[in-house]
C-alpha cells in the first residue's frame, strides 16, 4: 500500500513517470 511505500520505491515511481513523459515529449517534437 501506499503507507508502505519506501522512499527508494517512490523515487524509482518518479524516474519511470518522469522518463515516460520526456520520451513522449521528444517523440512529439
Amino acid at each position: 500500500s501506499v503507507e508502505q511505500m519506501s522512499l527508494g520505491e517512490v523515487d524509482d515511481f518518479l524516474v519511470t513517470t518522469f522518463s515516460c513523459l520526456l520520451t513522449k515529449v521528444l517523440f512529439s517534437t
